[in-house]
């Protein structure tokens, strides 16, 4: 059962106090010469020197980092967005069987083990644990709850928590290869700090592949240990998402593109966490996709989304606004609903690559809604898991007339892709655009809305007649026209134009994804990749 994370893992496992103790712990607790011969690693604890993100790692009582010895009656509390374990969806999602705890520590604690659910709040276990390594285990069918989480109580003074780590036994392990896909423009700083953290992570990791897609080539072309740096034509987030793609479908080395943003920040524990979801996966579940939550830079407790769903006129973001520092938060977090239309954002969205084979490709729209329509188009369940999920900037911050028009654009186009939508959800999307600008009287807004209906009146056929990179210069321009009465006009021409022939529209959209999108193709030729 054991693959080449576990083999990996033994390697690693010297830590603090050495093979010979820890290979002792485990001879007497499961009777066996080696844990990681029967046990899978799901994640180790994480810690944090970040103050504003300290409920998400590590709770303390007194003292400012973990490492620092604790006074007695201090403590540490781990039911945190990433040190907490999520018993629904692990057994809903994989095939876990048994989850274990394993902590190393000086001194002598009080541990209390604690399982939440939505109505309550239920001890488990407390005892005293002594100095060295602590392992205990527990059948995933005696866990009734939601999230299971811990705290230690120091017993004595110079009492020091040194590490953790959750492992699980799996009825179906599969080991998984990832490779990630980071689209960049022009952010150099962004992402090569994040190739420098991948860079560490990997070294620990050889399942991870790392593919960095430059659309604005200010990048050194890079190849080797298993990161790349590739340049690309200025195509927008859909083109070097989309050339992710077809880099990893061509070469076959990988189970999963993991598509990244290039300006968020990362916590390497959420990748071993999705590495590990994947390779126990349930073969139900084998199809869809699994989606990182966004969590603001701003206020980095805060979460943005935990997936959105399209409602047939705008996005709905799926518990936006939750304080992720709160437990009850968290177990409220575990129990979201399925929607019709939902669908995960590109900073973090792991997609199996078999998938790509058998949908096809993204739709070419430069940037806004491809990730909504790509996940859509799945339709199969989003997996989703506390502790999986990045920091970024909220969207507002980042508007801007530009983006306005391809925002409208897009999401009159992703009208003819998604359930339960057609003429009437697509007449009212656009006059409850104007109406909202026209109460703002933000004429350069209206004036966008009448330049993006044009733009879809023309269909992709027109649309990918000039490369996404010059109609990106052509939509700049048109932003610094001063605003015309005659927009509002040509808007009200439009939707009787849109009105008469919209089934042909319909019909065309629809044959444009079927005809092109299916293979990698079309993107090549439109790309210009040999």
């Amino acid at each position: 059962m054991a693959g080449n994370q576990s083999r990996a893992l033994r390697r690693a496992k010297g830590f603090f106090f050495g093979k010979a103790k820890l290979a002792e712990k485990r001879r007497k607790i499961y009777k066996t010469e080696d844990l990681e011969s029967m046990m899978e690693k799901l994640y180790s604890l994480v810690t944090t020197k970040e103050t504003a993100k300290d409920a998400l790692y590590i709770r303390k009582s007194s003292i400012n980092f973990v490492e620092e010895p604790l006074r007695k009656g201090d403590t540490l509390d781990f039911c945190t967005y990433f040190n907490s374990f999520s018993i629904i969806k692990w057994s809903k999602f994989t095939t876990i069987q048994n989850l274990v705890l394993e902590l190393r520590i000086r001194g002598n604690f009080e541990l209390i083990v604690t399982v939440y659910s939505p109505a309550e709040s239920k001890p488990i276990l407390r005892e005293v644990i002594h100095d060295g390594v602590y392992c205990r285990s527990w059948p995933i069918q005696d866990l009734s709850g939601y999230v299971f989480g811990f705290s230690l109580r120091a017993l004595t003074n110079g009492a020091q928590y040194c590490g953790g780590t959750y492992y699980g036994e799996f009825a179906q392990w599969q080991d998984k290869k990832i490779g990630i896909g980071i689209c960049t423009f022009k952010r150099e700083e962004y992402v090569l700090r994040t190739l420098r953290l991948l860079e560490q992570f990997k070294a620990y990791n050889p399942w991870l592949q790392v593919l960095v897609v430059d659309n604005g080539s200010t990048l050194k072309e890079y190849d080797k240990d298993g990161i790349r740096i590739i340049h690309n034509r200025n195509f927008g987030g859909s083109g070097g998402f989309t050339r992710a793609m077809i880099e990893y479908v061509d070469e076959n080395q990988v189970d999963y593109v993991l598509l990244m943003d290039d300006d968020i920040v990362l916590e390497p524990s959420a990748l071993e966490r999705s590495h590990s979801l994947l390779c126990g996966l349930k073969e139900e579940y084998k199809d869809s996709f699994l989606s990182g939550a966004m969590l603001t830079m701003e206020k980095p407790v805060i979460q943005h989304e935990n997936t959105a769903y399209w409602s047939k006129f705008i996005s709905e973001v799926v518990n936006k606004g939750l304080d992720l520092s709160a437990i009850d938060n968290l177990v409220k977090n575990e129990a979201t609903k399925k929607h019709q239309n939902q669908y995960a954002g590109w900073w973090y969205c792991c997609i199996p690559l078999e998938r790509i084979k058998k949908i096809g490709y993204p739709l070419p729209v430069f940037i806004k809604s491809d990730d909504m329509e790509y996940g859509i188009r799945n339709r199969h369940e989003l997996l989703t898991l506390n502790g999986i999920g990045v920091w970024h900037e909220t969207f507002s911050k980042k508007m801007s007339q530009t983006i306005r028009f391809f925002s409208d654009r897009n999401s009159f186009i992703l009208n003819h892709y998604v359930d339960g939508c057609g003429l009437g959800t697509l007449l009212l999307a656009i006059l409850g655009r104007l109406y909202k600008r026209g109460k703002k009287r933000d004429f350069s807004s209206i004036q966008i809305l009448s330049f993006a209906l044009q733009d879809y009146f023309n269909g992709f056929t027109k649309i990918v007649s000039k490369g996404a990179d010059l109609k990106m210069a052509e939509v700049t321009e048109l932003t610094k026209m001063s605003p015309q009465i005659k927009n509002y006009i040509n808007i009200f021409a439009y939707i009787i134009k849109i009105i008469l022939n919209y089934q042909s529209i319909d019909t065309s959209y629809k044959a444009f994804r079927h005809q092109n999108l299916r293979t990698s193709v079309f993107w090549k030729r439109y790309l210009g990749i040999k």
